[in-house]
């Protein structure tokens, strides 16, 4: 799941950047054919040579600045939703120890713990369990 995340952030902030080059060809364009029209446009050509230079130039800087601010959010959304699943394993723990635990891990050894008996159907009194375990005969 975090793989998942992780790709759709990059494959994110891949849109966001190509975006974000193409509105800043499209501001260069725009202040290309603005300075190219001067002589149309009804104001004084020095006014629109300028605005065409402050719109290519500043323009630029803007895009930068919303691009930032996009690719802060989507930062955010994913460290965001990074916290919100459930955490990895302590990947840095010590080896041979559970993650929760002081028990070593070895699987060469085998458990020779024996199994516990069920308590069920004992209904044995504890002097005839204690009189079978000492090999005497309980008392009646």
């Amino acid at each position: 799941m975090r793989n998942f995340i992780l790709v759709l952030a990059a494959i994110g902030l891949l849109i966001w950047s190509l975006l974000a080059w193409a509105a800043s060809g499209l501001i260069g364009v725009a202040g290309g054919i603005a300075a190219t029209t001067a002589p149309f446009i009804p104001l004084p050509p020095e006014l629109v040579l300028w605005m065409a230079g402050l719109l290519s130039g500043a323009g630029g800087i803007v895009v930068w600045i919303v691009w930032f601010l996009g690719a802060a959010v989507i930062a955010i959304v994913t460290m965001t939703l990074l916290a919100l699943i459930r955490p990895r394993e302590d990947v840095h723990a010590s080896p041979g120890f559970q993650a929760g635990g002081y028990e070593p891990i070895n699987p060469k050894v085998r458990d020779v713990t024996p199994p516990r008996p069920q308590a069920g159907n004992d209904t044995r009194s504890g002097e005839e369990i204690v009189a079978r375990v000492l090999g005497k005969s309980p008392r009646r």
